[in-house]
């Protein structure tokens, strides 16, 4: 299960735009309005806004729970609290080497590397991305 939740993380933040994971974790349900994502990112303090597809929608709904102001199950309390967020990200980054040494041997990292995927990615030669 937290691999899963994991992989849905990293998925997530690739097609968020490679969102941090730290922004990740503190998405609460205010940020999502009118299929966008809004929110200031922690390390900049820049407001970002990025349209939910299918892909972050169906995570979204999978994660969602009336319990919680949060949009996903990192935060297990009701405010941001540092403790818990570096447990779940050594979790999230040990889970993530483990699916990496599966997929990838040779190339095997942590969430850190979601951002600069996605914007290899976006480099690709035929991609056109409108945002």
């Amino acid at each position: 299960k937290s691999m899963e939740f994991s992989r849905d993380t990293f998925v997530f933040c690739f097609f968020a735009q490679g969102m941090p994971f730290i922004d990740f974790a503190k998405l609460k349900k205010e940020n999502l309005q009118n299929g966008r994502l809004s929110y200031y990112r922690s390390k900049t303090g820049r407001l970002l806004s990025v349209k939910v597809d299918r892909i972050m929608r169906t995570i979204i709904n999978k994660y969602a729970s009336p319990q919680s102001d949060f949009l996903f199950p990192v935060m297990k309390t009701t405010e941001f609290r540092q403790s818990v967020y570096d447990s779940a990200l050594r979790t999230y980054n040990l889970n993530l080497k483990k699916l990496s040494e599966l997929t990838n041997p040779e190339t095997a990292g942590t969430f850190n590397f979601k951002e600069e995927s996605y914007y290899d990615y976006l480099e690709q030669p035929g991609y056109s991305c409108i945002i």
